[in-house]
This record gives structure tokens, C-alpha cells and sequence, in this order.
């Protein structure tokens, strides 16, 4: 029941008949329930790794900043860097580490940062995926 409308929500599960009609800029997310992070990795690693489009995206825009310093007039680099900052902006991603530092702290785990995960308890494990949730920003 509830998982199968949480699927059909999120587009995963084929409707035998019907459509699901979402409003505009709106977006869903559901945490599974089976959380898998990799054990040896302290929580702050793990949800970065789980960001990792987030910090590639941060460092592209780098990057671009730096071609864009050579040659301040190529209509290339300009687009890209056009492209990246409405990506970053569409994903409030400017102030990343400042968001997982709030966001552990909303869940109580900012003292769990440096934990690594194999020593957290299974409700512990789900606010991290939850934490991960907020910060991809769905």
C-alpha cells in the first residue's frame, strides 16, 4: 500500500492505469528501507559521496573560473559558466559544507561526524540517509 503509492509518486512503479500529476517545481523523495553506506567511511564522507554530483558540479564551476580568467571573452567558457551557476543555484549548493553541518545538526548527529558508520545504531544510519535526503535537495 503506502510503499506502492510512494513508488508510483517517484515514477518507478508502472501504473496499470491513471497518471500522477505533480506541481511544477515540486519533487519527492523517498528514503528506502534498507540504508546502505559503506561501514568504514566516517558519516561526513559517506554523505559526501552521496553529494558527489554536488562537489563535481563545485568543481567544474572552478575550473571554468579559471579558464574564464585566461580568456575572459571566450563565448564557450561564458555559456558553461552561465550553465553551472544556474546548476548550482537550482541545487542551493554554494554553501554545501555550512548545509551538512546545519542538517546534522537538526538530526543530532553533528557529534556523529566523524563516527564512522559501522558504529552507528540502525536509527542513526536512517537520519544520515535522511540528512541526505534535505541536502540533495529533491
Amino acid at each position: 500500500g503506502k510503499s506502492s503509492l510512494l513508488k508510483a509518486l517517484l515514477g518507478t512503479l508502472a501504473l496499470d492505469s491513471g497518471r500522477v500529476v505533480r506541481q511544477n517545481g515540486k519533487s519527492i523523495a523517498m528514503l528506502s528501507q534498507t540504508v546502505d553506506f559503506n561501514a568504514n567511511l566516517s558519516v561526513k564522507e559517506a554523505i559526501k559521496i552521496e553529494l558527489e554530483e554536488i562537489y563535481n558540479t563545485l568543481k567544474e564551476y572552478e575550473a571554468s573560473q579559471s579558464k574564464l580568467e585566461k580568456e575572459p571573452t571566450n563565448k564557450e567558457y561564458l555559456k558553461q559558466m552561465d550553465d553551472l551557476i544556474a546548476l548550482i543555484d537550482s541545487k542551493d549548493a554554494w554553501n554545501i559544507e555550512a548545509k551538512i553541518t546545519r542538517v546534522l545538526k537538526e538530526f543530532s548527529l553533528l557529534d556523529y561526524s566523524d563516527r564512522l558508520v559501522c558504529t552507528l545504531s540502525g536509527g542513526e544510519i536512517r537520519r544520515v540517509g535522511l540528512c541526505i535526503l534535505l541536502l540533495k535537495n529533491p
